[in-house]
């Protein structure tokens, strides 16, 4: 049962991610709500389970939304590392809100970073401006959009 609400949960995600998100761009970035759930999958059951869901969730992601075959499937497999990275384990008094607010800021700015990083789009782009435009704001932007996530992971406990 956990697994068929995982799988249905993505996919009312990505649908969301596909066609309602495009309208909250703001800028040349928009919130990434599949990042935010990798984030969360990868926190709640750890690393590796973290970064084959965001391996699976990424191709999954390419595939419904045409774009390159690997792209997401890398940046989210590096998104689940990193996350679940903080999963607390066996801990029963688990993140808080704030921790989790910060962990999936870090995790979304890195998947924004290295997905537009290996998409080649910043030819033309310096360095910096590949961090700050392709990485920290999509990254803030997505934390902020993705918070309401956290309201819902508290009701589930």
């Amino acid at each position: 049962m956990n697994r068929v609400y995982l799988i249905l949960t993505f996919i009312v995600l990505a649908v969301i991610q596909l066609t309602v998100i495009p309208f909250f761009t703001f800028g040349s970035f928009h919130p990434d709500l599949i990042s935010v759930f990798v984030t969360v999958f990868a926190v709640l059951y750890g690393r590796v389970s973290g970064m084959i869901g965001g391996f699976l969730a990424g191709l999954l992601l390419d595939l419904m939304s045409g774009g390159i075959i690997g792209l997401s499937s890398f940046s989210k497999t590096i998104n689940g590392f990193v996350a679940g990275s903080f999963s607390p384990g066996d801990k029963k008094d688990g993140l808080s809100k704030v921790k989790l607010f910060f962990i999936i800021l870090l995790c979304s700015t890195m998947d924004s970073f290295f997905y537009t990083f290996l998409s080649g789009s910043f030819v033309s782009i310096g360095f910096f401006e590949l961090v700050l435009y392709h990485g920290i704001l999509p990254g803030l932007y997505t934390a902020i959009i993705g918070s309401p996530v956290l309201i819902v992971i508290e009701r589930l406990k």
